[in-house]
């Protein structure tokens, strides 16, 4: 299937599933179609999937059918949500409207570590390219001069960082990419991929508590929040790569009760 046709069938289930529906001349709007092209495009998917699309003829609206079953997106709302937070970045990057058309303002970008434009354009080179590159690296105990490997960025702690193999110390580690003082092309050292990432290929099940010292207000409104079980245990599956990083976040220090959140068990 056409990619603008996977992004048409995604506006489609996205209207109906959480926009009480759609019509043709939405879909046009958001894509720049004609109404009859429209029209064909609801015809095509409606022939694909007849349950789940019905015509609200008061209405003249396309709404989802009783038996909808998403195949293009995925129906919990925390992906839409993560989906719009993404879609008012790239409007950050493409300077134009996107066609969910939903206000979102990501706030913790505005608060984000700067990286130099040539570091990012010679790593993102080296990650299409699957090459090794030179970098000065500016870790929180010393200055060192390194050859790596990229395989893939991480955002995390609120900054991005660059997954990558260390030829000098041999092992798969997280470089922040402010930190990376300086990057060189033209290493002469084989490119090694992700695969013997063994940290990042291997899961780990991490388990949180409300803490108790909390007053009963906070405890009870994050026990709302996380839909907390009657156990009282928070569970999070996570890459071992990226574990730490996920207990550091759960158990920060809040200013407003001079205390953690969440308890780490």
């Amino acid at each position: 299937m056409k990619p603008d046709t996977l992004r048409r069938y995604a506006f489609i289930e996205t209207r109906l599933l959480w926009g009480g529906g759609f019509t043709a001349q939405e879909l046009g709007n958001a894509f720049g179609l004609s109404r009859q092209s429209a029209q064909a495009v609801v015809d095509d998917y409606r022939t694909l999937h007849p349950a789940n699309i019905s015509l609200n003829r008061s209405t003249r609206r396309q709404e989802a059918g009783a038996s909808f079953r998403a195949a293009y997106v995925r129906d919990g709302s925390g992906a839409l949500l993560d989906y719009l937070r993404g879609q008012s970045l790239v409007s950050h990057y493409m300077s134009e409207e996107v066609w969910s058309e939903i206000p979102f303002t990501d706030a913790d970008r505005l608060t984000r570590s700067k990286v130099p434009n040539d570091t990012v354009r010679l790593l993102i080179t080296a990650l299409y390219r699957r090459c090794s590159v030179g970098v000065v690296y500016q870790s929180e105990k010393r200055h060192t001069n390194r050859v790596i490997s990229p395989n893939r960025m991480v955002f995390a702690d609120n900054r991005y960082h660059l997954r990558a193999y260390c030829h000098a110390d041999h092992f798969y580690g997280d470089f922040v990419l402010s930190r990376i003082l300086s990057v060189h092309m033209g290493s002469t050292n084989e490119w090694v991929s992700g695969e013997g990432d063994d940290t990042w290929h291997s899961y780990e099940t991490l388990r949180f508590t409300i803490n108790p010292a909390l007053p009963q207000a906070m405890r009870t409104a994050l026990a709302h929040d996380y839909h907390i079980r009657t156990d009282g245990i928070y569970k999070i599956k996570s890459s071992s790569a990226l574990s730490h990083y996920v207990a550091r976040q759960m158990t920060r220090f809040h200013t407003i009760v001079q205390q953690p959140l969440w308890i780490q068990l």
